[in-house]
This record gives structure tokens, sequence and C-alpha cells, in this order.
């Protein structure tokens, strides 16, 4: 942990505003990957000298995020690499001032929205929707968020998975790979 954490210190994030590619997607996956492993630092050595400066690290990434004003695409399986920054910031959360963490929240809020509007699906696509929500929802610690998530959840596989555990992906798309 320390190490990748350390080595994140010295790098400026390199925020986008949406994904349009695989450049955009390693940009995001880069940043999570710093956010995370600062937070993790951080929080697993917040009893030393040097914790506070791992934990402005991943709060000053997700904040270049935020005001690069990166919203969330419709496209869940692609959103699924931002999962860096829902782990990062859930440990830093309770530890942040509160203008960042008003900031960071209503990010996170704006792409809970996205996803709640995106059009529910059939598919993995669907779990991935309601996987993310959630994920803001524990994040935010918001319990209407992870209600209406846990919901769309269960809605899905209640609609999507078969009793012996055939999904619409494995029996109708041949993609075992999802399914598994």
């Amino acid at each position: 942990v320390s190490n990748p954490a350390k080595a994140a210190l010295s790098v400026v994030p390199s925020p986008v505003s949406s994904l349009t590619d695989s450049q955009t997607s390693a940009k995001v996956k880069a940043d999570g990957d710093r956010i995370y492993k600062t937070a993790l630092q951080s929080f697993l050595f917040q009893n030393s000298d040097s914790s506070g400066i791992y934990r402005d690290k991943a709060r000053d990434i997700l904040l270049a995020w935020v005001n690069a004003n990166n919203i969330a695409t419709t496209h869940t399986p692609n959103e699924s690499i931002y999962q860096g920054f829902y782990e990062g910031y859930s440990l830093i959360r309770a530890f942040i001032d509160t203008d960042s963490k008003t900031a960071i929240d209503n990010w996170f809020r704006k792409k809970y929205i996205v996803f709640k509007n995106t059009a529910s699906r059939a598919n993995n696509w669907e779990t991935i929707r309601g996987w993310l929500m959630l994920n803001i929802g524990y994040t935010l610690n918001d319990p209407a968020y992870i209600t209406e998530s846990k919901n769309v959840i269960y809605t899905h596989f209640d609609k999507d998975t078969r009793v012996d555990g055939a999904s619409v992906d494995f029996l109708g798309r041949d993609a075992f790979a999802y399914h598994a």
C-alpha cells in the first residue's frame, strides 16, 4: 500500500469531462487507483504524522474530477471503472473538510441521478447500474439511495435470474463470461 500511495503524491490528476475512448478510461483508472491507494494509506495509518498528506491528496484528486464537471454516462459498464473513486472516498469522507465533502458528495449525487434515470435493461448492464447506485448510496451513507438501489437490484434479479441461477446474459446473449 505504502509504495504506490507515496508515488501518487507527486502525480498531477488527469480529469476528463467524459469517457470517450480508451485513453480517457486509462486516466479514470489511474486516478481512481491513486485515490484509493492514498485514501487507504491515510486510513490504515491514520495515527501517523503523514496520514493527512495522503488524505488530502485523495481529496484533491477527487476535487479535480469534480471541477472538471465529469458527469456519468449511461454506458454503465464503462462507468464501473470509477470503482477506486467510490472506495477511496468512502475511506476519507468522514475526515475531510465540510466544503470539500459537500462538493464531492454533490458530484456523486449527480452521477447517481444519471444512473437512476438510465433506462433499465434486462442484462448485465442493469446489474452494473444497480451496483453503481448502491456504491453511491453506501459511500454517501444515504438511506434513501441505499433503499432505492436495492430495489433496482432486487427487481432486476427477480426478472433476470432463474431458479437454477441462469440469467438473460447466460441464456440469450451467449455471454458466459458475464454470467460467471
